[in-house]
């Protein structure tokens, strides 16, 4: 019983530690100004083109990261499957020459938020 409940405290501090850690990246004066910029004017309901008339290509893929359970008798699978969509957005871009040389930088999706796609 005293090994469950040592096993146990270690898990609630891994779990204190790591699931409400806010994923906070620090990023250098530079790094900030260019994230400023780029996100000033976004707005995510805007079609990611820099002319109303460009096309966007969309790239898709499916991934199975889980077979979940399959049933013979009944022919069934049961699966965890993502659908994956991936396009460039040319809003994101700048010129490196005015940013220490920056060529890419890591921008946390809640700051975009999420863009629904029609088929």
């Amino acid at each position: 019983m005293k090994l469950f409940k040592k096993n146990m405290q270690l898990v609630l501090v891994f779990f204190l530690v790591f699931a409400l850690n806010d994923n906070v990246c620090y990023a250098s004066a530079v790094e900030e100004k260019l994230l400023s910029n780029i996100l000033k004017d976004y707005n995510r309901k805007a079609r990611p083109v820099q002319k109303e008339t460009d096309v966007v290509d969309i790239l898709m893929d499916i991934a199975l990261p889980q077979l979940m359970k399959v049933d013979e008798k009944e022919e069934v699978i049961t699966t965890n499957v993502w659908v994956r969509q991936y396009w460039n957005d040319p809003r994101f871009s700048w010129n490196k020459t005015e940013y220490e040389e920056i060529s890419q930088i890591i921008i946390n999706q809640r700051k975009l938020g999420y863009r629904t796609l029609f088929y």
